[in-house]
């Protein structure tokens, strides 16, 4: 159960770094690219990974809330 932990722990890392990462890339993109049709779409890329991360981290909040509702301890 030990092992389950950290790779829970090691994918909320993951997944918070890999959307800071998407999201300064898109927001470079925008930078370097002065036409309208680029801006939309990593306006558009940019939302749909905080979306992303919102709905993960909802999932990591839900689970919590289970195992504290059925005091479930895995320390």
């Amino acid at each position: 159960m030990e092992r389950m932990i950290d790779i829970i722990g090691l994918l909320q890392i993951i997944i918070r770094l890999g959307v800071a990462c998407r999201v300064v890339i898109c927001l470079l993109k925008m930078n370097f690219n002065n036409d309208d049709g680029g801006v939309a779409e990593n306006k558009m890329r940019i939302k749909n990974s905080l979306i992303f991360l919102v709905v993960a981290e909802c999932a990591w909040g839900i689970k919590d809330l289970i195992f504290h509702y059925y005091d479930i301890n895995l320390s």
